[in-house]
């Protein structure tokens, strides 16, 4: 099997990159998978990542990278965990006030607080009812109270 050179793969790599840098050049630009073909994407996908956990060093490297900065690309819709949210610009209330954990009185950037809700009704959204608490700590609450 033949392999090519460093030099030659970079060159292929860099052709690609501009090919890709204008949208009118990627063979999908203003056209939809089918409803057949996305089912097949979805099939020949499912359960790819279950089971594939991170090391402590990969996920203290992500939360290195996300640290001071704001994430618009996970918040609201944007978020693959998106339920129809509702409480989110409460959320942004409360963290005016004040951004650190209730219970560790760390603080931390808006991805990785979470709003918790004291009777676990969540559409009760009344402000003594809701704290504000860092990621592991409400991992750590509800993994208590189970």
């Amino acid at each position: 099997m033949y392999k090519f050179t460093e030099e030659h793969r970079r060159n292929i790599s860099i052709a690609a990159k501009k090919r890709m840098s204008n949208p009118e050049n990627n063979p999908m630009y203003r056209k939809k998978h089918s409803e057949e073909t996305k089912k097949k994407i979805g099939l020949k996908s499912k359960g790819r990542f279950v089971g594939i956990s991170k090391s402590e060093e990969h996920k203290r490297k992500i939360s290195e990278a996300h640290m001071g900065k704001d994430c618009p690309w996970m918040e609201g819709e944007n978020n693959p965990s998106w339920t129809g949210g509702g409480d989110q610009w409460f959320k942004r209330e409360i963290m005016k006030i004040d951004k650190r954990c209730v219970l560790c009185k760390t603080i931390k950037i808006k991805p990785f607080m979470h709003l918790h809700h004291k009777d676990n009704v969540h559409s009760n959204n009344v402000r003594k009812n809701v704290i504000l608490i860092c990621d592991e700590c409400h991992k750590f609450w509800h993994g208590s109270h189970l």
